[in-house]
């Protein structure tokens, strides 16, 4: 794999393939341990689900389960089945099927431009992506393709937190290097791509010290959309961990433009398991489990 990013990756694995009314094709690509890279999974998901409803609505939520591993190598086709078309609303289910093997299902809720009163979270007070470095960040045995089209600047990094905000933090300034264009559903699944990159992580940042090989597997990513925004312009990523037991790790975000507007909400648990003190039969399994995503 290059370490040289090239122009037009990520616009080129964003796009998908009509192939009929209800049905959709792309490939995708790994993204570690010979699993297939679970957010490209459900950006296409969510491409598809944009491409199938009518033109005034837009996408406001999207909730995605993986499960099973997806194969190397092998396309993926995207059904779309309608659950509902209303006056205001339309939802509609995609099921990701590799080979006849179901190995993502997501729901997305489009809807039409509506006039209301507003408010918001505060964006937190933090350096601009102007004033800090990129930070380009391989975690081992993952696709650094994945990583090397976005722009990523930490603004902050709290493995502990502190004492008024105890929990595992991580504030990231992103943006995709390629130019976007309008697509339907293109910016919203550049950003189901790029938070599936750092929340696994957000939730295990005070354990990464931790004895043991660790296995880790996203087991569901849910967005919400609230106000326009374009993934190809600086946006910040703000990550708690509220809880990590029986080994899952869950993680919540908050996006926003560089203006202070908040454009979308995030949530995220994964199965997170170490192997140590356990023996080789049971790493076995554990290994085998996380690559599953079986819990």
């Amino acid at each position: 794999m290059s370490s040289a990013y090239r122009a037009g990756f990520l616009r080129k694995h964003l796009d998908i393939e009509r192939v009929s009314e209800s049905n959709f094709r792309a490939s995708c690509l790994e993204g570690g341990a010979n699993r297939l890279f679970g957010g490209q999974i459900v950006a296409l998901g969510v491409r598809a689900a944009a491409a199938s409803a009518a033109t005034d609505r837009h996408l406001h939520s999207v909730h995605a389960y993986f499960l099973r591993a997806g194969e190397i190598g092998k396309p993926v086709t995207y059904m779309v089945t309608t659950l509902k078309d209303g006056r205001s609303f339309s939802t509609l289910r995609v099921d990701a099927i590799q080979e006849d093997r179901l190995i993502c299902t997501l729901v997305s809720s489009l809807h039409v431009d509506e006039v209301s009163t507003e408010h918001q979270a505060r964006m937190p007070d933090l350096p601009p992506a102007s004033a800090l470095e990129r930070h380009l960040e391989i975690p081992p045995g993952t696709n650094p393709l994945l990583r090397e089209c976005f722009d990523m600047r930490v603004a902050t990094h709290l493995p502990g937190g502190d004492d008024d905000d105890p929990q595992p933090r991580q504030d990231i300034w992103l943006r995709a290097l390629d130019r976007l264009g309008a697509g339907a559903g293109v910016h919203e699944g550049a950003l189901c791509w790029v938070t599936d990159l750092t929340l696994p992580r957000t939730a295990d940042l005070p354990h990464l010290e931790e004895p043991g090989q660790r296995y880790a597997a996203s087991l569901d990513h849910s967005l919400w959309f609230h106000r326009p925004f374009r993934a190809d312009e600086w946006l910040l990523f703000c990550q708690r961990s509220p809880s990590y037991a029986d080994a899952r790790g869950m993680s919540v975000g908050h996006v926003y433009r560089a203006d202070g507007r908040l454009v979308a909400s995030v949530t995220q648990e994964n199965l997170i398991r170490r192997s140590a003190p356990f023996g080789p039969q049971l790493q076995r399994s554990v290994a085998a489990a996380a690559v599953g995503q079986s819990s």
